[in-house]
């Protein structure tokens, strides 16, 4: 049997923005190295395959996430497109859908979210990334933005370094010399300031060079570190977000002050096809 897969707008705000993922609907779990290998294929910033889980499992969806290179630890765009398409195909029920997720089998809730004008949002419960004060290489201080207020770095899951920078027009206007970054630091960088759009608190940016690709259009799990980053400087429970890449994407995010972090976002359905080739059939 041969699966549909789905390309999804995930954080998007209009036609052709947000972050696009693929997503495979399965009817049982395939091999990590066959879902690697469609990922290549693919290759957008997030492949994800979900499927069900034993009839009564508290955790009624599995899924995973990869890059077009590796398997991704927390997936935010993804889940939303996953979710999205589970409600829109009617396959989840109810206005909770829970996955266990990614390798390290986190537990994540979705909820469907209808606002007042009709247009759906969904909101996803994911783990809090706490920074801690850090410093920044010389090297790669040369290569970011002028005005630098402050520098934190990853603790919950590491490897991210956040440039908090005075003004929102440095975020945006950045032009990275991608090859001396990646030569810089083993970092993913995430740029922020306080937002100056109309409507939005804090503008970013997202930078995974060493996952395989330069800057992620609208990244779910890097708000997970914003949100926490954020709510005590600006004093404020719920925070709206834009992140600049090209696409552009909008992001809530409200942090409980504990483990938790709700990112809500809306989605769009672009593409709808099947896979050809038989699961876990790999040429070698």
């Amino acid at each position: 049997m041969t699966p549909d897969y789905f390309i999804v707008d995930a954080f998007s705000h209009g036609p052709f923005t947000g972050n696009p993922a693929a997503v495979l609907l399965l009817a049982d779990s395939a091999s990590d190295a066959w879902m690697q290998a469609v990922a290549a294929e693919i290759n957008l910033s997030a492949t994800c395959f979900v499927w069900p889980r034993a009839a009564g499992d508290d955790l009624p969806w599995r899924l995973k996430w990869f890059t077009p290179s590796s398997e991704i630890v927390l997936c935010g765009h993804g889940t939303l497109a996953c979710a999205h398409m589970l409600w829109q195909l009617g396959l989840a029920q109810g206005q909770t859908i829970r996955f266990d997720a990614g390798p390290q089998h986190f537990s994540l809730r979705c909820q469907l979210r209808q606002a007042d004008s009709g247009a759906a949002s969904i909101s996803l419960d994911f783990p809090a990334n706490h920074a801690e004060p850090g410093d920044i290489d010389p090297v790669l201080q040369n290569l970011l933005p002028a005005g630098i207020a402050a520098v934190g770095r990853s603790i919950t899951v590491p490897g991210t370094l956040l440039i908090q920078l005075s003004e929102a027009e440095a975020v945006e206007h950045f032009s990275p010399d991608f090859a001396a970054i990646l030569a810089a630091t083993r970092d993913c960088l995430l740029l922020t300031a306080p937002g100056k759009r109309d409507g939005f608190d804090i503008v970013s940016r997202f930078f995974p060079l060493h996952a395989g690709f330069n800057e992620d259009p609208v990244t779910g799990s890097a708000h997970c570190m914003l949100a926490p980053w954020w709510q005590p400087r600006l004093h404020r429970q719920h925070l709206r977000c834009y992140q600049a890449s090209s696409r552009g994407g909008t992001v809530d995010v409200s942090w409980d002050g504990k483990q938790t972090v709700q990112v809500t976002g809306r989605a769009s359905t672009l593409l709808r096809g099947r896979w050809q080739s038989l699961i876990n059939a790999i040429t070698t």
